[in-house]
């Protein structure tokens, strides 16, 4: 019960904020240029990841991976 509740809530953290540490991470590559002006917002930053098309998918890039390790991890820590 512990295990699963942890896991379930790890892994939807994990999805739901993928997103934005996609956007995070495109920001502080701009490197010495203010955020307001490299941020172009959620869905500047997907279609500058994706192109044209798949721009919501491209900010979920990895967040399967990222919301099973963290899903365990939450499902370990609820355990002991």
């Amino acid at each position: 019960m512990n295990f699963g509740s942890g896991l379930i809530s790890g892994l939807l953290g994990a999805l739901f904020v993928t997103p934005m540490d996609c956007v995070k991470t495109r920001i502080q590559k701009h490197g010495g240029q203010p955020w307001m002006t490299a941020f172009k917002g959620i869905w500047g930053e997907g279609y500058a990841t994706g192109g044209t098309s798949g721009a919501v998918q491209a900010l979920f890039n990895g967040g399967l991976a990222r919301g099973i390790v963290v899903g365990m991890l939450f499902g370990a820590a609820q355990v002991y």
